[in-house]
């Protein structure tokens, strides 16, 4: 990160921080709206969530395109993937990301009449979404910390080391 935005170690360190904090600050609002009741908010934060972690990856590759959605993330990043825990990760966010569209959508076009027969149906399976969609976020955020040592740069010229 220094070398690339040609900014000073501490520097590079206290934007390193930041998005440290900031990602401990979603997965806290993540983990608050399921403790609150607010699945649609925890889910849209989880979603939101994964597809920085995915679009970060991809643009470290120089393989990302800034109009892709979720579903598209998901897809440009499969054939990175090549470890068998990997594949199977991203294949478990594509699987979530069905059911997230299930649980908005389902919610939005439920008539009231049928939004009201079916409140706990709607709460229920929201709230396993969301629930699932926390546990992912973690998944996602721990491979994407372990992936960062491929193509973040770690190595330094010794001229650097010395300053």
């Amino acid at each position: 990160l220094s070398m690339r935005e040609d900014i000073s170690f501490d520097e590079a360190a206290s934007k390193i921080d930041i998005r440290n904090n900031a990602w401990h600050a979603a997965s806290l609002r993540i983990k608050k709206s399921i403790d609150d009741g607010y699945y649609l908010e925890a889910i849209t934060l989880s979603e939101n969530f994964i597809s920085n972690l995915l679009y970060n990856y991809l643009s470290h590759k120089g393989k990302v395109n800034s109009d892709l959605n979720f579903s598209g993330l998901i897809q440009k990043c499969k054939p990175h993937f090549v470890a068998s825990a990997d594949l199977a990760m991203i294949e478990d966010v594509d699987s979530w990301r069905k059911s997230r569209n299930n649980a908005i959508h389902n919610f939005v076009s439920s008539s009231i009449d049928d939004l009201t027969a079916n409140t706990d149906t709607l709460t229920e399976s929201s709230s396993s979404t969301a629930r699932l969609g926390q546990a992912l976020t973690k998944q996602v955020l721990d491979w994407y910390r372990a992936a960062a040592v491929d193509f973040i740069q770690h190595n330094f010229p010794r001229s650097q080391l010395d300053a």
